[in-house]
């Protein structure tokens, strides 16, 4: 093998380079490389911010964890679009115009259900030909269905393809929305997750710039709900758990 061009090879690849010929005494196995190399990034960064203090520089290594405290990998209560923005909640500043957007917009949550918010589900990304009927038959398989909505435009008609499921009980509404990743209905995979539209403070829907999740391919990712996330800032030190709202609740069964 011969550690040429521009393609970086693999680990799997550099054990089978003569220079990690090894005894079975010790052996290098992909991960014990990996950990070297990591080792080896981390020398060197800290190597170069000395010699940067060395000609003059003033370096402040001191991290401010001051707003890391409440931090958590979901909204609770209330939403911020500029920090939706951010993976990892810590943004000051929107990085795309649909974020100013969201923050300048006014929302005036659906004033037409009359489900409770603590047990409806928010659900999405079905046909357009998907009825009431037909959310109503696959969601009674996971427990009692009090009331189905789907959301239809009002000047053509159609389909918006979401809306919503309310649930006898709370607790079938959070298994649902926190493990039911897989729900399929005439071949389309279903987003299922709590109604957060009523209940969750100065919330901003996708069409105004806000909302969650999103695809990389639109630039205007969302962070902080089911789908993405929030990721641990780099400063945090890792925690042990999550503060997942989707943990609430304990299973009996």
């Amino acid at each position: 093998m011969k550690l040429t061009g521009r393609k970086r090879p693999g680990a799997d690849k550099l054990l089978e380079h003569r220079w990690f010929e090894s005894s079975l005494e010790n052996p290098i196995s992909k991960v014990r490389l990996k950990r070297y190399v990591i080792k080896k990034r981390w020398v060197k960064a800290v190597n170069t911010i000395l010699a940067l203090k060395r000609m003059g520089a003033h370096i402040n290594l001191e991290l401010d964890n001051s707003n890391l405290k409440n931090w958590s990998a979901y909204f609770k209560d209330e939403y911020d679009a500029l920090k939706a923005g951010s993976i990892d909640g810590t943004d000051t500043e929107p990085h795309d115009k649909a974020i100013t957007r969201a923050l300048e917009a006014r929302y005036v949550p659906p004033q037409n259900l009359k489900s409770k918010p603590e047990r409806t589900l928010f659900v999405s990304r079905f046909g357009p030909r998907v009825s009431k009927n037909d959310l109503k038959e696959l969601f009674e398989q996971h427990g009692e269905v009090v009331s189905v909505k789907v959301i239809y435009d009002v000047v053509t008609g159609h389909s918006k393809c979401y809306g919503f499921v309310e649930m006898r009980s709370e607790r079938d509404a959070w298994r649902l929305a926190r493990k039911v990743n897989d729900l399929v209905l005439f071949n389309h995979k279903l987003f299922v997750d709590l109604e957060v539209g009523r209940v969750m403070k100065n919330w901003k829907p996708r069409r105004l710039g806000g909302g969650f999740g999103g695809k990389k391919e639109s630039g205007q990712l969302r962070f902080g709900g089911k789908e993405r996330p929030f990721k641990k800032p780099i400063s945090m030190e890792a925690s042990s758990s999550s503060s997942s709202p989707y943990h609430r609740h304990r299973d009996t069964d």
